[in-house]
C-alpha cells in the first residue's frame, strides 16, 4: 500500500488515501471505499468509460487529476498529472481499495524482497518536484 494525495480540480475535491500498487492495472483508480468517506462528489461525474479487468467490464468515470506522494522522510513531494478513473458507489468495486496503476508505477523503480517483507519504490521521474 502507498499513501498518496489526489486533487481533482474540476470537482473541487481533494483527499489523502492509500493505494494498492497494482502492476496489472493500466491506470490509477479511486474506488468508493476511499471516495465515499472523503466526500468525493460522485454526482458530478459525467465522463463514463468501460474498464476491463479481472472481474470483467466495469463502468468508470475519468477525470484529470494531480496525484502527489512524499518520500519516507516527508520531502520532497512528487506530483503527477494523470487521468484518474473513478468508480461510483453502486459499482461492484465498492469494497476494493483504490489502485495505483502503470500510469505512475512505470515512472518508479520497485524493489520487492518477500523473504524480508520489503517492498520499496524509488522515483525515476515525476511531472513536478516540490521541495
Amino acid at each position: 500500500m502507498v499513501a498518496g494525495h489526489v486533487s481533482v480540480p474540476r470537482l473541487g475535491w481533494h483527499g489523502s488515501l492509500w493505494f494498492l500498487a497494482d502492476t496489472g492495472a493500466d491506470g490509477t483508480c479511486i474506488h468508493p471505499k476511499d471516495g465515499v468517506p472523503l466526500g468525493l462528489p460522485f454526482d458530478l461525474l459525467d465522463r463514463e468509460v468501460a474498464s476491463r479487468g479481472v472481474g470483467g467490464v466495469a463502468r468508470r468515470f475519468v477525470e484529470s487529476a494531480i496525484v502527489s506522494f512524499q518520500d519516507a522522510g516527508g520531502r520532497p513531494i512528487y506530483r503527477y498529472r494523470i487521468t484518474v478513473r473513478i468508480g461510483k458507489p453502486e459499482d461492484v468495486s465498492v469494497m476494493l481499495p483504490s489502485l495505483l496503476g502503470q500510469d505512475i508505477l512505470r515512472r518508479w523503480r520497485m524493489v520487492h524482497e518477500p523473504d524480508v517483507g520489503r517492498l520499496e519504490f524509488y522515483v525515476k521521474s515525476s511531472d513536478v518536484l516540490a521541495r
